[in-house]
């Protein structure tokens, strides 16, 4: 079997997602246009506290505990424990977090994205250049540390998504632009209960589609993306 690479864990809240022709409910992609990353850029600094009053109460947040959560990044940050961005590296430093500002919230879910070596290796060589103020972000250092998915008890398989990335390590999903059933009809794909591919046997031809610049998606550059979820939300051990 081919390995996969880890891209990074993020700590998940999911959305209901009804625009898209191909579903009416839950989305389970780890974009951040569909669903909420709990773990944000909001995080980071004051500077980036871009929080509406909705999203704020959806998250259980207040003033302090933006505070809190800002220094503790920080902190971690200094540490070497996570990257500039929203992805975590370990499920150590995502599970801290999570128990630490976020204990008794059962509704978030800790997913990860893998990718091949062929796309990793991608990523690396189309970002490499890339740098913002805080230094590489984090799904780019992931995969450039090559850290091996392992077989997990505690993770099961959602499916296979499909991600271009922007600058700074923000991603989109294909949901965004409402192409499952064409893609699944081009491709011979089959979206699962979970939104998603169960499988892409041709992985090759449809990352050439996605990045031909005629396919109607987001102008970046395109991804497949094993996505994994740990089985168990709430309150995870340390």
């Amino acid at each position: 079997m081919d390995p996969y690479y880890l891209g990074g864990y993020f700590l998940i809240k999911n959305k209901l997602f009804g625009w898209s022709p191909e579903t009416n409910g839950i989305v389970q992609t780890c974009s951040g246009c569909i669903n909420t990353h709990v773990f944000e850029y909001w995080c980071w600094s004051p500077a980036n506290d871009r929080l509406t009053e909705t999203e704020k109460t959806a998250l259980g947040l207040d003033a302090r505990i933006i505070r809190e959560i800002q220094a503790w990044t920080v902190k971690k940050y200094n540490e070497g424990k996570i990257r500039w961005g929203d992805a975590f590296s370990d499920l150590e430093t995502i599970q801290e977090f999570k128990n630490l500002f976020f204990a008794n919230r059962d509704d978030l879910y800790t997913q990860a994205i893998y990718l091949s070596e062929l796309d990793a290796q991608s990523l690396i060589a189309d970002f490499d250049h890339e740098e913002v103020k805080g230094g590489r972000f984090g799904i780019w250092k992931n995969l450039s540390e090559k850290i091996r998915e392992v077989p997990n008890s505690a993770e099961e398989l959602l499916g296979y998504d499909l991600v271009g990335v922007d600058t700074g390590g923000s991603f989109h999903s294909f949901h965004c632009h409402g192409i499952g059933k064409q893609l699944a009809g081009r491709f011979g794909l089959t979206l699962n209960q979970h939104g998603l591919f169960n499988h892409i046997p041709d992985p090759q031809a449809i990352r050439a589609y996605l990045n031909c610049g005629t396919a109607p998606v987001e102008p970046v550059p395109w991804y497949v993306a094993k996505t994994k979820r740990l089985k168990t939300a709430g309150i995870l051990p340390i």
